[in-house]
């Protein structure tokens, strides 16, 4: 099980890495014209490599036939590890040294999208409720829990929805 997990994990690291690594080398580094396009690679591409939580399941379902529910979340969610630490100290990579800027330009680019679509009202409120958000961006240990969370939350979901297939499938062929 344990050789399963490592090889999923890193091809999971390696697809979420290099779908990162692939946008840069095409598009070059995000800017307030592309932000959103960039936001749904970013999206893609976690989707993609957490493709191989299934994959694993599958993996550990075709050699030993049998096994739990739990058994199935754990493989997925052990799977879903990887690409979260990674996704997660890539973040803090970016942030500090690739791109040091990006957070006071996104920040930028998403208060003039505020501004032109909230009466002036609802603005200040979501331009405080947002600069209170963006605060939390300034601590490396913040950057990393949350895109590792963005990664391993949806880890998660991939893993319960594969657990229960397999689950599913593997109670009725036995």
């Amino acid at each position: 099980m344990k050789n399963i997990v490592f090889k999923n994990g890193l091809i999971s690291v390696a697809i979420i890495m290099g779908i990162q690594l692939i946008t840069y080398l095409v598009y070059g580094l995000p800017n307030s014209s592309n932000f959103d396009r960039d936001e749904i690679i970013g999206y893609i591409s976690i989707v993609a490599c957490l493709l191989f939580v299934f994959f694993g399941i599958r993996e550990y379902v075709l050699l030993y036939s049998k096994g739990s529910f739990l058994k199935y979340l754990g493989i997925g969610a052990a799977i879903s590890l990887f690409p979260s630490m990674a996704f997660g100290a890539y973040s803090v990579v970016y942030y500090k040294w690739i791109n040091p800027n990006f957070l006071k330009e996104y920040g930028d680019y998403q208060i003039e999208k505020l501004k032109s679509t909230l009466p002036a009202d609802e603005f200040e409120v979501a331009k405080s409720q947002f600069m209170e958000e963006m605060a939390l961006w300034d601590s490396v240990s913040s950057q990393f829990i949350i895109m590792f969370l963005t990664v391993f939350v949806i880890g998660l979901i991939i893993s319960t929805l594969s657990a229960l297939y397999f689950q599913l499938k593997t109670s009725k062929n036995g």
